[in-house]
C-alpha cells in the first residue's frame, strides 16, 4: 500500500499540456484559474480528490486523451462518462463549490491549442 502507480501515456501528456489547457480555459472564462493540490475531506478523511485547477465559484478538471479513439473514455455522446462525472462531482463536493469545468484537449491540442 502506499506505492506510486506508473503514469499512462494520457496522464504524461497531461502534464505537459496542463499548464496549457489551463491558460486556454482562463481565456474562455475570464476567471484566474489557479493550481490545486490534494483536497482531503474533513468529515470523511478517506475522501480525498485533487482538481486541475480551481477558481472563484468553480474547480476545473482537465483530461488529455492521446488520441481521438482514446476520446470516447472521457466524453461519449457528449456527455461525461460516468467515472469522470463521479470525479468532479466529489471534487465540488470537497471543496464546497457548486460547478465544475470538465475540459478534454482535443488529441491534436498540442499542434492547433484549441
Amino acid at each position: 500500500m502506499g506505492g506510486k502507480l506508473p503514469d499512462t501515456l494520457a496522464m504524461k501528456r497531461g502534464r505537459i499540456l496542463e499548464d496549457q489547457v489551463r491558460k486556454t480555459v482562463n481565456i474562455k472564462i475570464g476567471k484566474k484559474i489557479n493550481k490545486c493540490g490534494l483536497i482531503v475531506s474533513k468529515m470523511h478523511p478517506m475522501i480525498a480528490g485533487s482538481p486541475d485547477g480551481i477558481c472563484e465559484d468553480s474547480i476545473i478538471e482537465i483530461k488529455c486523451p492521446t488520441s481521438a479513439k482514446t476520446l470516447k473514455k472521457y466524453v461519449c455522446d457528449g456527455k461525461l462518462t460516468q467515472k469522470f462525472y463521479v470525479q468532479v462531482q466529489l471534487q465540488m463536493y470537497l471543496t464546497g463549490l457548486k460547478k465544475g469545468y470538465y475540459c478534454v484537449a482535443d488529441s491534436d491540442y498540442s499542434e492547433n491549442k484549441m
